[in-house]
């Protein structure tokens, strides 16, 4: 997970005595980084969006909750494997944000240092990967995990059961994270058109979870993540939008004004902005105010306009 040294407490938290209300089994510090995290990803995805409408980085906007809720609950040493259009994993996983520009969106890019690959083209070139690293850990007792994020189901169906059949034959410790991308055409509704992940996974445990619940995904996470290090083998966990219909919400854009392209509009619905679930749900716990946010966002902005320099994507004065 990306170093962020100690968060300042919410206001609300200071007056509570530093205490969670009601019952959590998530410890408040915890959910105050994956909430914080989540801010930055949400202004990440914002910003490449900016600079190029049409970039591929577009379609992390929106699943910074499945992302974070996965991520945050990693070690150093564990391997993220992931396309260069979802740069978020390897965020999450400590990589500069120099050196997610540098990638632009579009090609592979190895980054050792923080054990983090990301591989364009098909689905099958991340499979293959994470199927070899953890192979290699399970051989070497190194303790690592591989997650790889497959994007949504999997088309390539042959490869994906092959993939599966064998990670549980050899108990090798992968999660294999699919995402249901929001703004797609029928979102929402893979479930009625591709099938379920869930109903394809050849053997390994699947889970659905809701990908704009953090908390939920979390949960969902660790237990995945204890099960691959106990030896006991792979896991879908398989991150869908359950959503309630003719409900508005607040936009996407609620953290911070910005100009999403159009994609706003594709997020009009209760449920289906994970920001605002997770500001509920620290609201309930009394942990949220906004000073909080606007303190994490303004921090965050100044380090992706020094990246953006470093790297050079923005014209020098």
């Amino acid at each position: 997970m990306a170093k962020t040294g100690k968060l300042p407490i919410s206001t609300m938290a200071a007056a509570n005595g530093g205490k969670d209300q009601g019952f959590s089994l998530i410890p408040q510090e915890k959910l105050l980084t994956l909430y914080s995290m989540m801010l930055k990803c949400r202004l990440l995805a914002q910003r490449t969006g900016q600079m190029a409408p049409e970039s591929a980085f577009g379609q992390s906007l929106g699943s910074e909750a499945a992302v974070a809720g996965i991520a945050i609950g990693l070690n150093p040493e564990d391997i993220i494997i992931a396309s260069p259009q979802n740069p978020l994993p390897g965020f999450f996983k400590g990589l500069p944000l120099e050196r997610i520009f540098e990638g632009g969106g579009d090609r592979a890019m190895d980054h050792p240092a923080w054990n983090v690959f990301f591989r364009s083209g098909e689905v099958a070139a991340l499979l293959t990967l994470a199927t070899r690293v953890a192979l290699e850990s399970k051989v070497r007792s190194t303790g690592q995990i591989a997650v790889v994020f497959c994007g949504d189901h999997p088309q390539a169906e042959a490869f994906w059961e092959e993939t599966l059949t064998f990670a549980g034959e050899k108990e090798l410790p992968i999660l294999f994270v699919c995402q249901e991308r929001n703004g797609a055409s029928g979102v929402g509704q893979r479930g009625k058109s591709n099938g379920s992940v869930k109903d394809k996974s050849f053997g390994v445990p699947a889970i659905s979870v809701d990908g704009n619940d953090a908390v939920a995904v979390y949960r969902v996470a660790s237990e995945s993540i204890s099960r691959a290090r106990l030896g006991r083998g792979p896991t879908v966990i398989d991150c869908r939008s359950f959503r309630v219909a003719g409900a508005s919400t607040e936009s996407l854009s609620k953290t911070k004004p910005a100009n999403l392209g159009g994609k706003q509009e594709l997020f009009g619905r209760i449920g289906e902005d994970g920001v605002v679930n997770m500001e509920r749900y620290l609201s309930r716990k009394e942990l949220f105010d906004e000073d909080y946010r606007n303190s994490v966002n303004a921090a965050f902005e100044a380090e992706i306009d020094a990246a953006l320099a470093m790297a050079q994507v923005l014209p020098k004065a």
